[in-house]
């Protein structure tokens, strides 16, 4: 299974998961070559039926995400599989006039778990209006940003308790499941994400190529503000849909 460095984290009330972290992997499931692929459980919150096509809102363990597939007819509650699948951001659907911060389109989907397992052969193809994978591998997308994050010359030194972003990356097993204050420069910020804000800051160090962090908070800010958070370190943050984040501060307040 491919795996994808990625940095961002972009959705909204409507579309829940997810991004990307400085530290983090996505790893897809899309089709490649021998590789294994994962078989979802996953349960139905939400459809919307359109021509040839079934939008779905489900749940996987704790996670939401907005799923694209083959019409099928399904209800609220009831349990579906799928395997592989592209994900797609920032995703317009003409027939819905509604545009989707991250979806993921899948090529087979039943309520027949037996049948999936053996249906490992078949081609990601997408009905006509839609994206289209024309190969079985796909990158995902920087999900939220269409540009790579890049280093910015910033210079901003950490507070007497703090400590730099270099410092978390360097040794980030020392502040596992501890409290830490860190500022920098918010160079990304994306609010509503599965209720929460995300917000990437850069203090202008580095490690190892990683220089920025990523923290989910309720405070409101925007890109430019240089802001100091205390918060825990979570390490080897699973948030579902293939999504692995090795470093994160989560619930980090505001140092005022």
């Amino acid at each position: 299974m491919y795996a994808y460095a990625v940095q961002g984290c972009s959705s909204n009330d409507n579309n829940n998961p997810v991004n990307n972290a400085v530290t983090a992997s996505a790893k897809t499931n899309v089709k490649t070559g021998d590789q294994p692929l994962m078989l979802h459980s996953i349960v139905v919150l939400e459809v919307i039926q359109v021509d040839n096509y079934t939008y779905l809102r489900v749940k996987e363990g704790e996670k939401e995400l907005w799923i694209a597939a083959p019409t099928i007819d399904t209800k609220v509650g009831e349990t579906l599989y799928y395997e592989n699948g592209m994900l797609m951001t920032d995703f317009e659907s003409k027939e819905l006039k509604r545009k989707f911060d991250a979806i993921l389109f899948v090529d087979k989907i039943s309520k027949d778990r037996s049948f999936m397992e053996a249906a490992k052969d078949s081609p990601l193809v997408m009905p006509p209006g839609h994206p289209n994978a024309e190969n079985k591998t796909a990158d995902v997308p920087n999900m939220g940003s269409p540009k790579e994050t890049v280093q910015q010359d910033i210079k901003i030194e950490p507070s007497k308790n703090g400590k730099s972003i270099a410092d978390i990356l360097k040794n980030p097993k020392l502040y596992e499941g501890k409290k830490v204050i860190v500022k920098g420069k918010v160079t990304k910020y994306t609010g509503g994400v599965m209720g929460k804000n995300w917000v990437h800051i850069q203090d202008g160090t580095k490690y190892n190529g990683k220089f920025e962090i990523v923290i989910t908070t309720t405070a409101e800010l925007k890109e430019g503000d240089n802001a100091e958070f205390e918060g825990p370190i979570t390490l080897n943050k699973d948030l579902g849909f293939g999504y692995f984040f090795e470093v994160l501060m989560e619930d980090a307040k505001l140092v005022e």
